[in-house]
């Protein structure tokens, strides 16, 4: 599967920072799901247990180290992976929102546009803080 999204980073022929183009490609591969995130010429990988840990290894190992932040719902500070015991947790292609003592909330498709909530989205490090500072991992 894939789809474009937008990420923040500089611009290949002016070295300006902007919003770009982006594609997001993922696949199953037994257990596991890989997946690609080409900008420009440059295309970046990782695999894990689900779409959501995918992408923020990809995050955390290869975009954000390379001043490109990935803008998607699956980037907010309060989104996380399903639980492995929720059924939308493998391939993962939906993030939660769980609040302490409610339980999970919302849940966001994480590839959908961050434009109303891109106040929200942060590095994959302030994300994980949050998540571990709320909810626990």
């Amino acid at each position: 599967m894939s789809r474009l999204v937008r990420v923040w980073a500089k611009h290949p022929a002016t070295g300006e920072p902007g919003a770009l183009d982006a594609r997001v490609t993922w696949q199953v591969i037994g257990d596991d799901v890989q997946v690609w995130v080409t900008v420009g010429a440059n295309t970046y990988t990782e695999t894990s247990a689900n779409l959501f840990y995918a992408l923020f290894m990809v995050r955390l190992n290869h975009l954000e180290p390379n001043w490109i932040m990935l803008l998607t719902q699956g980037c907010r500070y309060d989104v996380w992976s399903p639980n492995a015991l929720d059924p939308r947790y493998f391939p993962g292609n939906r993030g939660v929102i769980e609040l302490p003592g409610r339980g999970v909330v919302e849940t966001v498709d994480l590839l959908a546009p961050s434009m109303h909530d891109s106040n929200k989205v942060v590095r994959s490090d302030e994300q994980m803080k949050y998540h571990s500072q709320t909810i626990g991992t």
